[in-house]
């Protein structure tokens, strides 16, 4: 479902990947749609799991945080993932929330929860004078969310890591200062 999307993905797709019979999905999930709210909890319990080590490692500043993360996240797309993934609930978001509501406001609700752990990381960098008193957090971290979730989606149109890399110089160099 990443990678061919949720129309895309079937449920005979899920079970021979998951080499059950098709019978055993409905023992698990009474729809697709139920599934892939598993799966958006499951990428954002994975996606906090990764994050939180890097947000949390008082040896570093808070900046010096928030740009480790960023390149972690860099080279995950471009080594783990192949520039062809991207991020799990920006592709459900462009391909249901206009569509589904329901769907809509749980992947919003993912994004938010995604972002909670860089909001608290901004304010102390802006606490410290790392990044200047007159920004908003949260603002500030909706901000470069939404630059870098673009980046992806042209990443994965150009199958480059160009819009990745750019992204995170005209945030650090100059946007977070």
């Amino acid at each position: 479902m990443w990678l061919k999307g949720y129309n895309g993905t079937s449920v005979k797709d899920i079970v021979d990947e998951a080499g059950i019979p098709k019978g055993s999905f409905y023992n698990y999930f009474d729809s697709k749609e139920e599934f892939v709210i598993e799966a958006l909890n499951k990428f954002v319990n994975w996606g906090r799991s990764l994050a939180e080590p890097i947000l949390t490692d008082t040896s570093l500043s808070p900046l010096n945080r928030l740009k480790k993360l960023f390149d972690y996240k860099i080279e995950m797309l471009v080594n783990d993932m192949q520039l062809k993934k991207g991020c799990f609930a920006s592709n459900i978001a462009m391909e249901l929330a206009d569509v589904n509501d329901k769907l809509g406001k749980i992947v919003y609700d993912a994004f938010e929860e995604m972002k909670r752990m860089q909001v608290v990381c901004i304010q102390e960098a802006i606490d410290t004078g790392e990044i200047s008193k007159d920004t908003n957090a949260k603002d500030m971290t909706d901000f470069i969310e939404n630059v870098f979730r673009g980046a992806m989606i042209e990443m994965k149109a150009s199958k480059s890591d160009r819009a990745l890399r750019l992204s995170r110089k005209y945030i650090f160099d100059k946007l977070l200062v």
